[in-house]
């Protein structure tokens, strides 16, 4: 027998098509298809895109819970600009030039706005004759190494803490990692090779988030990491 998509996956990827237009899937989705829908958005950090662009065929219930969401992601939005930025100023105290990966530096060229995204971590490059001493000044703010690195950058940072997961991907209280990489491809982890990165690097520009010159990748280079 053939795989079948299910009905709650199509009624997903018919608001994601941003073409305006509706079969109705949505309205005919059950109870139990909308939790599955919205437990898949979850894990694949779609809820706010997808309640954005399907507002209008959304039950009250999913309405409201993706409200609360949003405002979740607000306040950790506000919690990972201040953490982002108190690590940009001590490399800049350092002399220690970085790039802002994801997050805000994909807004507004591919991201019309950036707390439509649930944000994971923070991602900077450095240089790899800086990365050490870029992660001295994250053991310096109380950051320590917590897992294996899997390639292209140290081992994801983070502040100890008593946080455990409660099963809310949007709790405000989530932990927010720090990934320090010292490349921006692995050939042997994801056996594509990617372009000459020291371009990349020259190509840099700054954005302004709140009044703070931030460098991150030109757009035209932040496709094709993305």
């Amino acid at each position: 027998m053939s795989p079948r998509l299910p009905q709650y996956a199509a009624a997903l990827l018919e608001p994601l098509q941003f073409s305006g237009q509706s079969s109705g899937l949505a309205n005919r989705l059950s109870e139990s298809e909308w939790k599955s829908l919205l437990s898949f958005c979850d894990r694949a950090q779609l809820t706010l895109t997808f309640g954005h662009f399907a507002g209008p065929f959304l039950p009250d219930w999913v309405s409201t819970r993706i409200a609360g969401n949003l405002r979740n992601n607000a306040e950790r939005h506000r919690k990972w600009e201040t953490a982002a930025f108190e690590i940009a100023g001590c490399l800049e105290a350092r002399g220690i030039d970085f790039v802002l990966l994801k997050g805000p530096a994909h807004s507004p060229d591919f991201t019309p706005d950036p707390l439509l995204r649930a944000h994971g971590d923070i991602d900077l490059w450095c240089l790899p004759e800086a990365i050490n001493s870029a992660a001295e000044v994250l053991s310096g703010l109380g950051y320590q190494p917590f897992a294996e690195s899997k390639g292209r950058h140290l081992p994801p940072f983070l502040r100890p803490s008593e946080w455990t997961w409660r099963g809310n991907y949007f709790a405000p209280d989530l932990p927010l990692p720090v990934d320090m990489h010292y490349a921006l491809w692995d050939r042997d982890l994801e056996r594509i090779d990617g372009p000459c990165e020291s371009e990349f690097w020259q190509r840099r520009r700054c954005i302004s988030m709140r009044g703070h010159r931030v460098p991150t990748l030109c757009p035209a280079d932040t496709l094709p990491f993305a």
